[in-house]
């Protein structure tokens, strides 16, 4: 495969096939070509690189459980606040619900004593109307009698 040549300050361009590594910017090959023999980086830098790398991937991880952390309780807390609020409201349904059941019974023992009443009254209204009844039929009797008398 041929490599296209082009002036560059690597001397390489990324797509060619030298063994040079494509993603490496100009500066950084420049920095490769300067660094001393048996190094290829700047061995404090490369210290440095790295606590600040270890120091914000711990404070970073740390920050996260952190916010993880809290994120969890605040989840918990929410979902407490959650189930207190149903059985809160749960029981105050319930509650109506008992208060409608029992106004509904007082209102049918109310109306089997009125029921109750009116039948007892009816009853001595009708036992009232009977003995009338037959008051007037005796009376009849009597009269019929008187008057069969009479025409006999």
């Amino acid at each position: 495969m041929a490599t296209i040549q082009t002036s560059c300050v690597g001397g390489s361009t990324p797509g060619s096939d030298d063994k040079e590594d494509p993603d490496m910017s100009p500066l950084m090959r420049r920095c490769k070509e300067n660094a001393p023999q048996g190094s290829t980086r700047d061995p404090i830098i490369q210290e440095r690189k790295e606590k600040e790398t270890n120091n914000s991937g711990t404070q970073r991880e740390g920050k996260g459980r952190k916010k993880r952390k809290l994120e969890d309780k605040d989840e918990k807390m929410a979902r407490a606040h959650q189930i207190i609020a149903s059985a809160n409201l749960a029981r105050r349904l319930h509650d109506e619900e008992v208060r409608r059941d029992n106004i509904r019974v007082k209102e049918e023992e109310k109306r089997k004593l009125e029921d109750e009443q009116c039948i007892a009254l009816a009853s001595e209204k009708f036992e009232k109307e009977m003995r009338e009844e037959e008051e007037a039929e005796k009376k009849a009797k009597k009269e019929k009698e008187l008057c069969h008398k009479a025409n006999n």
